[in-house]
């Protein structure tokens, strides 16, 4: 990994000095840039799949990594300084959040409480009220145990073991599939979602560039163009040469060594290749080179119908000749058509949050099935906060933080989001909508499991009031009934929710 992810050197250790920032390496600290000019990566950070050149007086971001060239940067003085104090989040972990109006009551009965517990509350108090008056209107002796029984009958002890026992499964259920759930009060609100909006990138597409089509120009030999281009890029760690040496590499491309490489940030590069001089880059940038690409107009044509990104490759001497076109997109993750389809067969309005005059964006929501695609200013504006679920990764911090029901995609989001409600750390987009079926399932389970458990202490009850009678086992029979059908209900819960993730993972 050192040899991978360089580290960034310091030329001195005071932080008010500037930070030389080596080639290829991640930037530790967001600061100005001082001196130097080169493309940066902020991918992990923006989630911009293009680099974006950084001179003297520009600012840059932590965790964005540095181009080809060095720079030299200036740290800013307002960052928060991590201590020794600090809260390690360590993967698996279940985060305990303190929110206002978590009390006893909600412990036990949790967020369902004013669905159905106080109904059953208010239930079992007139109970308790109209049996009392009916033993002294009858004449019946009002005994302790008597009271005891009738108390206990509409008040089983069961009742305080549903829902604990059954936050008890659903959490073993989430963190086994790689899920967070830091506020079980909005999970009983998650059935009333009527659309999730999707982040910018790395939600439903990979957010990063990939080769999706290869086009060789005249008669060259496919693996002599994807060969020449691979060795050329191979010292370049942007990301282009990232999805072009993936590409490679997955290709089984046996690589050759590229001497005097130079580049020309948003442009391109040139480097020596078995003897020959290759560049690779933008298609205007390779015509000033004198490069003909007649040859490839109608490919370029249908890239750019696309919205694909174009790099043409070429040798310059000791011939001219133009190899190809190398077409780059940024396409959906495995299971984002399947989440797509889901929510549209459950009502869920679908939002993406993207440019809508972009073509990549166009076609990206075409292939999905996108419902609406809104730009971030729009989407903090005009969607109502109460009925849209937010679904980002750690660059969509501001979209996260104005729906108060969201969901970070990611292991890094969730790492670095600890006030969001919910988190997916796997990039399978499907399992987000297993929050909502974790929720319809509690709403449909924890009813039914009160019901029943609130049914058991009926004979209990009756005892007290004098119209059957019970010997104590029997009596301590029926409280037990009440906690093992609670716990039942419980596992029925934990079977469902196996179910929907197994069919997911399929």
């Amino acid at each position: 990994m050192s040899d991978v992810m360089a580290s960034t050197q310091a030329t001195a250790s005071n932080q008010g000095s500037p930070l030389r920032i080596e080639p290829l390496s991640v930037i530790a600290r967001s600061g100005q840039v001082v001196q130097g000019r080169s493309e940066v990566d902020e991918n992990a950070v923006t989630g911009s799949v293009l680099p974006i050149l950084k001179g003297p007086g520009d600012r840059v971001l932590a965790g964005s990594r540095n181009g080809a060239a060095p720079l030299e940067i200036s740290p800013e003085i307002d960052q928060p300084q991590v201590t020794d104090q600090a809260q390690v989040f360590v993967p698996g972990q279940i985060l305990a959040v303190d929110h206002p109006g978590d009390g006893l009551p909600e412990r036990f009965f949790g967020p369902f409480l004013r669905f159905w517990m106080r109904k059953l509350l208010i239930c079992a108090v007139a109970g308790i009220l109209a049996g009392l008056t009916w033993m002294i209107m009858q004449g019946r002796s009002v005994t302790p145990s008597g009271v005891f029984c009738l108390l206990i009958g509409l008040l089983p002890p069961g009742l305080l073991f549903v829902w604990p026992s059954q936050w008890f499964v659903a959490r073993r259920w989430l963190k086994q599939y790689g899920m967070i759930c830091r506020d079980p009060a909005q999970l009983a609100r998650l059935r009333y979602a009527a659309g999730f909006v999707f982040g910018r990138s790395g939600t439903l597409s990979h957010g990063q560039l990939r080769i999706v089509s290869v086009q060789p120009a005249g008669n060259i030999a496919p693996a002599d163009f994807v060969t020449l281009a691979t060795s050329a890029y191979q010292t370049v760690e942007d990301v282009w040469g990232r999805a072009i040496l993936a590409f490679g590499i997955s290709h089984r491309i046996r690589l050759r060594p590229s001497e005097d490489v130079v580049v020309e940030p948003g442009a391109g590069l040139s480097a020596t290749v078995d003897g020959q001089r290759i560049i690779v880059g933008r298609q205007h940038w390779v015509e000033q080179h004198g490069i003909e690409t007649a040859l490839l107009a109608g490919a370029l044509q249908e890239h750019a119908r696309l919205g694909r990104q174009m790099l043409i490759a070429a040798v310059i001497s000791p011939e001219p000749t133009c190899l190809g076109v190398l077409a780059l997109a940024d396409p959906p993750k495995r299971g984002a058509v399947d989440l797509l389809r889901l929510c549209k067969s459950s009502g869920i309005e679908t939002i993406l949050i993207a440019d809508p005059g972009e073509k990549a964006t166009t076609v990206l929501s075409g292939l999905l099935g996108i419902d609406r695609v809104v730009n971030l200013s729009a989407a903090m504006t005009e969607l109502d906060p109460k009925r849209i679920v937010a679904i980002g990764r750690s660059n969509d911090r501001k979209l996260l933080t104005r729906f108060e029901r969201s969901i970070a995609f990611g292991d890094a989001a969730v790492a670095q989001n600890a006030d969001i409600a919910f988190g997916v750390r796997r990039e399978d987009p499907r399992h987000i909508l297993d929050f909502i079926i974790l929720s319809q399932a509690l709403v449909r389970r924890l009813p039914l499991a009160l019901l029943v458990v609130w049914l058991t202490g009926w004979p209990v009850a009756a005892t007290g009031l004098g119209l059957i009678r019970m010997p104590p086992q029997f009596i301590a029979i029926c409280i037990g009934a009440g906690i093992v059908i609670a716990i039942l209900q419980a596992l029925l819960l934990r079977l469902l929710g196996s179910l929907v993730n197994d069919e997911a993972e399929d």
